[in-house]
């Protein structure tokens, strides 16, 4: 394949502006062009309300007996960097943070209590914050003692760990990583954002590029193959051409995948980012919503002559295998997934919870003998359609026979109205086994799976939309009807089948 030079690769990526005018006057995109990342939870995260532990878990049944997706949660990071809009602890003490390890131990038994099981079995593993890197290692392996001696490991398909490049050099670093690696780990997310000095700086992010280089050599010599790394693209004062220098970078270092995120300036998480109070200032320093359109394209096409191609939505390998079994288990597959630690979310497959935000209320919570959620949904018929059919997708793609199985419908009947609208724009495509977005449709998977979403669980408010054809799921409700415009007679989930646990995500794509 030719290789595309900085104008070709700019000529080329202008369709995709022209058609996110098209979408925005359709209804689809907001008018803003503010952009949230509608298909990772549903409802949105932001939007959970209140709950307690004890009406949270009310009833609960786990969907696969004692095998669940499990995510670990640690906060503590040295600096906040500039576009994070999650909770994060900087400044910790060693007592502090030893503290958090021994209640992440006590908070998987009250799990372990309350599921009436010894052991969790994991079926995948991912392990973030916030930085787990970021513990001393001496703290790192105590941390790996309270884990293992609750999760039997065995059938565990992946561990992955999201770590910083500083806390992978020199000897620390060198430990940290055999620990990673004893642990069962082949996979290692780095999240570098740019390859800039400058932009670097600006995002806080404590490290240069000559360390990030440094970092991903540091994981290869210590038996670690399979790397991701991240970028952001739509940042403020990075240019198109600082962006496509960036990306060549990031591809020169011969990794297995790469993933590309948006800037997002709503917040998505519970701790909004400085990323927002710098728009309020300097609002002229981002690029228009159009600009940051044209990166993302720029990225794909760059990607794909190079020998990426799209996994899943926006995350882009060289081969089918390199890629979270996490992401796929908890949003493709949809299975119960349960978190430990400050702001962790446990997604279930009737239900969702948050814990607390503040690593205080939520240690306090774990020494009362509580689990530390204090905002959950247990789904009402409508909201189980729709997060059936929004996370996978947004992610990969609809089985339509994991949806009947699980909720005795059919995804093509109950959402036939959307699926028309959006295909009459090229957007969904679909044949007797899956539902799917087209390569223009996963362009703009979170806006898509927007039209999916229950008026009172939409990103902006009605009126940021232009009233186009493919302003469907933004009207407002009609009175009386509080559950939504799409009412079903309830039928009873279904437990998950074992022709449904093979990984099918990647079929025929």
């Amino acid at each position: 394949m030719k290789i595309m030079n900085a104008h070709e690769l700019k000529t080329r990526a202008q369709q995709r502006v022209v058609d996110h005018n098209e979408l925005q006057n359709a209804g689809l995109i907001a008018q803003s062009g503010q952009f949230f990342p509608a298909g990772i939870h549903y409802p949105p995260i932001t939007m959970v309300p209140p709950s307690t532990p004890e009406d949270f878990l009310r009833g609960y049944e786990p969907l696969n007996q004692d095998e669940f997706v499990l995510y670990v949660h640690i906060p503590y990071c040295a600096r906040r960097c500039t576009f994070c809009h999650y909770p994060v602890v900087t400044g910790s003490s060693q007592s502090d943070m030893e503290s958090y390890v021994d209640l992440l131990g006590t908070e998987m038994d009250l799990w372990l209590q309350k599921l009436g099981i010894d052991r969790f079995r994991a079926r995948s593993v991912l392990i973030a914050g916030g930085t787990p890197t970021y513990f001393e290692p001496k703290l790192f392996r105590r941390f790996h003692e309270v884990f293992e001696k609750r999760v039997d490991m065995d059938h565990c398909s992946q561990v992955t760990y999201d770590v910083h490049p500083e806390d992978l050099l020199g000897t620390a670093g060198a430990e940290r990583i055999a620990m990673m690696k004893s642990f069962g780990s082949d996979r290692l997310t780095l999240g570098l954002q740019s390859l800039d000095n400058d932009v670097l700086k600006k995002m806080n992010r404590g490290h240069t590029e000559q360390e990030a280089y440094d970092a991903i050599d540091a994981m290869r010599k210590g038996g670690i193959d399979d790397i991701c790394i991240e970028f952001i693209f739509g940042y403020p004062n990075v240019s198109t051409d600082l962006w496509i220098e960036t990306l060549e970078k990031g591809i020169a270092t011969q990794v297995q995948e790469i993933q590309l995120y948006r800037l997002k300036i709503p917040a998505y998480g519970d701790s909004p980012g400085p990323v927002q109070n710098l728009f309020k200032k300097h609002p002229e320093h981002f690029p228009a919503p159009e600009e940051a359109i044209l990166q993302k394209q720029i990225g794909i096409l760059l990607l794909e002559q190079h020998g990426f191609y799209e996994n899943l939505t926006r995350v882009f390998t060289r081969e089918p295998t390199h890629i979270s079994h996490y992401a796929a288990d908890q949003c493709c597959q949809q299975l119960d997934c349960i978190g430990f630690g400050e702001s962790a979310f446990s997604s279930l497959h009737d239900r969702f919870a948050i814990n607390h935000p503040d690593v205080g209320q939520w240690a306090a919570s774990v020494k009362e003998g509580k689990i530390p959620l204090n905002r959950g949904i247990i789904r009402n018929r409508d909201d189980d359609l729709r997060w059936h059919i929004v996370l996978p997708l947004k992610n990969s793609m609809v089985s339509k026979t994991m949806f009947h199985n699980r909720t005795g419908e059919r995804a093509e009947e109950v959402f036939r109205n959307e699926l028309d609208a959006l295909a009459s724009y090229g957007l969904v495509a679909e044949d007797e086994n899956v539902i799917q977005l087209t390569p223009k449709g996963r362009f703009f998977a979170d806006e898509i799976c927007a039209q999916f979403h229950h008026p009172k669980w939409l990103p902006f408010s009605s009126e940021n939309y232009n009233k186009g054809p493919l302003f469907l799921s933004k009207e407002l409700l009609p009175e009386g009807n509080s559950e939504g415009k799409r009412l079903v007679n309830a039928t009873p989930a279904c437990p998950m089948r074992d022709d449904e646990r093979a990984w099918p995500w990647t079929a025929g794509m």
